[in-house]
């Protein structure tokens, strides 16, 4: 089955085509929509290539704000110097997404649509409190990033919807985060479960977490009744440890192709553990 194919040049020229447009797929990287309808797993009547417009493929510098375009790719992401100074975790979740090859045309706005509970940007951007701006032919909507993902391959954007830009926030001084991963492999692996963290600090007490996990829901998640526990200790290598085992405490993965329940519950303990020691190692190198 065809489709029409189009690639507007401008957001104003986009919209315009949408309009009337139904069974309509936005294309970005294409690294999965593309297989997908190969695989006759999806039939568009229409697919919008967003690759031509410019203010999608940019990172801006806003203030206490990054905004990163919706066609931005992991490759930008991790080689950015503004990501890299201000959001080393996202720069690092980035530079262990798949291939070099998948890193240079997966697009960061592609990667959340897809919604995949093992993404390995969606932790690092969760912890930076993500928040996702989308546009359609009913207007703009702001929405925070852990109330985008709903299932596997699915988002809470509407039809004629989609993505543009997503904000984050710096990390500042006295602040760290960290992505930690475990794959089958050291490289090209799928997560078997991955985990991000980013903490403040207030002379040795944890003055504020976010913990988010990947591979071990329907979604990648946060998980804030650990984070409120966490919030007002003293920081030191026991709260770490606990930090782990709550977050293993608080998930119940299932078993697949990739691994067991089990180990991926044990295997959320220890990346817990090791990006809180991680991050609070930034938080006091930056005071």
């Amino acid at each position: 089955m065809g489709f029409h194919y189009n690639a507007p040049a401008s957001m104003s020229e986009l919209l315009s085509g949408i309009k009337n447009a139904d069974n309509c797929y936005f294309l970005a990287g294409g690294t999965d929509l593309v297989v997908k309808i190969k695989e006759g797993l999806i039939a568009p009547e229409f697919v919008v290539d967003l690759g031509k417009i410019k203010e999608l493929r940019e990172i801006a510098d806003a203030g206490l704000v990054i905004i990163i375009g919706a066609t931005v790719t992991h490759s930008q992401l991790q080689k950015s110097p503004l990501i890299k100074k201000y959001a080393a975790v996202l720069a690092s979740a980035a530079g262990q997404v798949g291939s070099p090859q998948i890193r240079n045309v997966g697009t960061v706005g592609g990667n959340i649509c897809n919604a995949s509970p093992v993404a390995d940007t969606s932790p690092a951007l969760l912890v930076l409190d993500g928040v996702v701006e989308v546009k359609g032919v009913n207007g703009n909507r702001n929405i925070p990033l852990k109330d985008f993902f709903v299932r596997p391959a699915v988002t809470v954007l509407e039809k004629g919807e989609f993505v543009t830009s997503i904000y984050i926030k710096k990390v500042q001084p006295g602040e760290g985060a960290s992505f930690q991963k475990i794959g089958k492999r050291k490289a090209l692996a799928i997560s078997v479960t991955n985990a991000a963290v980013w903490l403040k600090k207030d002379g040795d007490k944890i003055a504020d977490i976010r913990i988010a996990l990947g591979a071990v829901a329907a979604k990648t998640i946060r998980i804030p009744a650990v984070e409120d526990q966490l919030k007002g200790l003293v920081f030191d290598q026991s709260v770490a440890s606990k930090a782990g085992e709550l977050a293993k405490a608080s998930v119940k993965p299932i078993t697949d192709l990739r691994s067991t329940a089990d180990y991926r519950a044990d295997v959320v303990d220890v990346i817990v553990e090791q990006a809180m020691c991680e991050a609070w190692a930034q938080a006091k190198g930056g005071n």
